[in-house]
This record gives structure tokens, C-alpha cells and sequence, in this order.
């Protein structure tokens, strides 16, 4: 059996090269000039019976008001006691007879879904063309099953909170700006990903989409503020009351 040890580093600061002994211990980040990103190492569990497979329930679906986009979400479960997985997410719509399908890779080793670990997620994906949708397929593709090589510091969507501040919506509802206090309880930094979970005013999930620009982000530990896009390229689901908004970090 072969094995790959991934090592995954972040560094906060651009512009300056690390040496071998240059990454600080994440308990003992305030004796460093800036606090570190996560360090995490991983081994790829190769030709092994893991007997597990990620677990994908709760699909929703919701076209947008011009009816060109669809939002979708989905919770996903990984249900093995001891690999963290990584995949990519493979959704469909499904209008009349046309099909449109596109991939997500969101759960990869910068952020696995780690075991015994449930997650809802969505994103937003284009139906142009598409007759109205009928139904929306979640499926998994390249699934991997990594071994923890170290102790697992807290995953980005544990450790940071968000407070909405202020909602701005553009007249014709095509773009939605959040004004957010971020709150980051790990002693270390994380680079991250934004996107917002859609809820109608009872409370009911409508699906998902990506903040504009928001690839990539730096939160650094502690209190923050950020202001986060949803543009029409991610155009919200139509009934969605923006108060009720849930911004997640991956």
C-alpha cells in the first residue's frame, strides 16, 4: 500500500519566504509577528475498504426571480469514525428533457469534511436556456479518504461566527451586500471562502451562493469586519428573505 502525505501550509504574509524552522506552534501564536495559518497533514488512505460513503440528504432547490440561475443546497455527512473525505459535488438540473451540470469543489484538503462531520452547503449555478427546473440531483464524484497525520485543529466553519450588520439590496434584488462583524476564536489565521445559505421567512432553506471577490480571503484571529457580494452571477432564490441569511466560511 502507497502512501502521500499532503502537507498542507498556509502563510499570512506576502512577501515573505519561510524557512524550516520558521512556523510557530498554533498555541503560541502571540510570540510571533503574525499569527499563523492552520498547519494540518494529511495521508491519502490508498486501495483501502473504507466501507463509508458521504451521505447527501436534504436537497432544495429554488430558481431565481429572472429564472436564469438556480440555487440549490444539500446536507452532506461523512460517516466514517475515522478518515476525513475529500469530493467533488456534481449537481444537475433537470428541465423537460435538457440537463445542465456543474461541479463544486468545495471539500478539499484545505478544508475536508472530517469524520463523523454534517455539513449544509449550496451554491448557485446557471439554467439559461433551460425550460422551467423540475428537479435538481446531488451526486459525489472523486471521492478520497485521508488518515490525520497530526491533531486536527478547528475546522474555519467551527471557529469563525458571523453578526449581519447591515443588508443593502439593489432595487431589482440582483445583487444583496452584507455588512458583517467577523469573529474568529482560533489563534490562528484562515483562508477562506464565503458563501450565503437562503432562507424564506418561515425559516425554510431555498439553497446557496457564492459571495462575489470572496476566494481566498484572510481572517486573521479575533474581530473582523467584511462586506460580501451576492451578485447576479449568483443570484438569489426568489421568496428568499435576506434577514434570515446564514453566511458560512469553508
Amino acid at each position: 500500500m502507497g502512501a502521500v502525505l499532503v502537507v498542507l501550509i498556509f502563510l499570512m504574509v506576502l512577501g515573505w519566504t519561510p524557512k524550516q524552522d520558521s512556523f510557530v506552534d498554533q498555541q503560541h501564536y502571540e510570540e510571533a509577528n503574525d499569527p499563523p495559518y492552520v498547519v494540518s497533514e494529511y495521508q491519502l488512505v490508498e486501495d483501502a475498504e473504507v466501507g463509508a460513503e458521504i451521505s447527501v440528504a436534504d436537497i432544495v432547490f429554488r430558481a431565481s426571480e429572472d429564472g436564469e440561475y438556480v440555487s440549490w443546497a444539500a446536507s452532506f455527512s461523512n460517516p466514517h469514525t475515522e478518515y476525513a473525505a475529500t469530493f467533488v459535488i456534481e449537481v444537475t438540473a433537470v428541465g423537460g428533457d435538457e440537463t445542465e451540470t456543474e461541479e463544486f469543489e468545495v471539500f478539499t484538503l484545505e478544508s475536508p469534511l472530517r469524520s463523523g462531520e454534517s455539513v449544509t452547503f449550496g451554491n448557485a449555478m446557471s439554467i439559461y436556456g433551460l425550460p422551467d427546473v423540475t428537479e435538481v440531483t446531488v451526486s459525489i464524484t472523486e471521492l478520497a479518504w485521508f488518515e490525520t497525520k497530526n491533531a486536527e485543529p478547528l475546522q474555519a466553519r467551527t471557529a469563525i461566527g458571523f453578526l449581519v450588520e447591515e443588508i443593502e439590496i439593489a432595487s431589482d434584488r440582483s445583487t444583496v451586500t452584507f455588512h458583517l462583524t467577523v469573529d474568529n476564536v482560533a489563534a490562528y489565521a484562515y483562508e477562506v471562502d464565503y458563501f450565503a445559505l437562503f432562507y424564506d421567512a418561515d425559516g425554510a432553506l431555498l439553497g446557496g451562493a457564492e459571495a462575489s471577490g470572496s476566494m481566498g480571503d484572510v481572517l486573521p484571529p479575533g474581530t473582523s469586519t467584511r462586506v460580501l457580494e451576492i451578485p447576479r452571477f449568483s443570484e438569489p432564490p426568489a421568496g428568499a428573505d435576506f434577514e434570515n441569511t446564514m453566511i458560512l466560511a469553508i
